[in-house]
């Protein structure tokens, strides 16, 4: 049973980075969530889900995977055109500490709106940095 959740864990993993893993989708859906600044106002979180969020974002590898966006940015930011951003370091961290955060919410059970919602605080303290 050990043995088949490690199984599922890894195969959400890849499922999580190919589908929201590339830089295009990446750029894509930031600039759609800035374009609605009060998209947390659309969402349908119970009081729980809420908490839940909260204590996510308390969590050191919350901390961890803000950090690693912040320097993905950064490092997207100082490449040249041409350059495939998807093959450094920075996003690699970045993409094993967004696995991460998508599986902490996936044991929790939290909702898409709730799962939402902790990344939409990570674009939050992000732009106001």
């Amino acid at each position: 049973m050990n043995r088949l959740k490690i199984y599922l864990e890894i195969v959400l993993a890849l499922i999580f980075m190919s589908s929201c893993g590339s830089s295009a989708k990446l750029a894509k859906n930031h600039d759609e969530m800035k374009s609605d600044s009060r998209i947390s106002d659309y969402l349908n979180i119970s009081k729980r889900e809420r908490a839940l969020v909260d204590s996510i974002v308390a969590l050191n590898e919350y901390a961890v995977f803000l950090d690693s966006f912040q320097k993905y940015l950064t490092k997207k930011n100082a490449m040249r055109k041409g350059e495939d951003v998807e093959q450094t370091k920075e996003f690699a961290e970045y993409v094993a500490a967004c696995s991460k955060i998508q599986r902490i919410t996936y044991e929790l059970k939290l909702s898409k709106d709730a799962s939402i919602a902790v990344f939409e605080k990570m674009y939050e303290v992000a732009n106001n940095k």
